[in-house]
């Protein structure tokens, strides 16, 4: 009988062995339903991060901010055809995953740097001929 019990103790050894020693299986992560794909949402954020940045510059020409951003934050969400909800199950998301959100952050940033860049050199070239056709 001692036999067999050694030969079982050396099968059960071998085996915890052999699958404590495997590559663990990487996770298969399953996008939600909900979620808003990462251009669109980029692209969606972006609007906002411009319409927040028209109405912090603007408060006098704005009555009530809070209902203007809420009116034209609903508008681009129509643009979009996403519903207010799916945008916030969506921000969620993308924000308990750090490094995707940074990610997304840097090129909304560098994209709303390009365009202000852009902008503030066609208004400079709008005044300069303001200027030389008052003179």
């Amino acid at each position: 009988m001692k036999p067999k019990k050694a030969n079982v103790y050396c099968l059960i050894g071998s085996l915890f062995f052999a699958f404590s020693c495997s590559q663990p299986k990487e996770e298969i992560e399953v996008t939600p339903n909900f979620l808003i794909p990462e251009d669109s949402f980029k692209m969606v954020m972006y609007d906002l991060h411009v319409l927040e940045g028209f109405i912090s510059r603007n408060p006098d020409k704005v009555k009530s901010t809070d209902t203007l951003y809420e009116k034209q934050s609903m508008a681009m969400f129509e643009k979009y055809s996403i519903s207010e909800k799916r945008f916030k199950k969506s921000f969620d998301y993308y924000l308990a995953k750090p490094e995707e959100m940074d990610k997304m952050y840097d090129e909304i940033l560098e994209e709303l740097t390009k365009n202000q860049a852009d902008l503030s050199k066609k208004v400079k070239i709008d005044t300069s001929k303001v200027k030389s056709e008052e003179n």
